[in-house]
């Protein structure tokens, strides 16, 4: 009977062993699965920030190249039309007259020669909103 009751301590103990490995594992498991999600949101939450800070450099790209056309404009007509009152003006004239004078400036040379232009352009300043 002896040896009956060392077998019965024996899986006994190995049952309690295996129950306490069992419990290592799942305290382990839930510890990993508390990492991952907040892992997760962390995530989530960084890519919030990236996607909104994308739309941010965007609009600040936009308003870069707004601003520059802008000064681009008033270095233009301040140099052109010094007694020009901006507040009055119409933009879209104002960006025409610009890009025709851009493509015109590549036939003047480098001590003021004009090359020979296809067509002459001429602003009419009655277009554009001035009073």
């Amino acid at each position: 009977m002896s040896s009956h009751m060392h077998k019965v301590m024996q899986v006994l103990g190995e049952s309690l062993y295996m129950s306490g490995k069992y419990l290592d594992y799942e305290e382990k498991y839930m510890v990993a699965k508390s990492k991952v999600e907040f892992l997760f949101a962390e995530n989530e939450s960084l890519k919030g920030q990236i996607s909104a800070l994308t739309n941010k450099a965007k609009k600040d790209k936009d308003f870069l190249k707004t601003l520059e056309k802008s000064i681009d404009t008033e270095k233009y007509l301040g140099k052109h039309h010094p007694g020009l009152d901006f507040s009055k003006l119409g933009m879209k004239a104002v960006e025409k007259e610009i890009l025709t004078d851009r493509q015109s400036r590549k036939g003047v040379g480098e001590g003021g020669e004009v090359a020979a232009v296809d067509k002459a352009v001429h602003f009419d300043p009655s277009s554009s909103a001035l009073p």
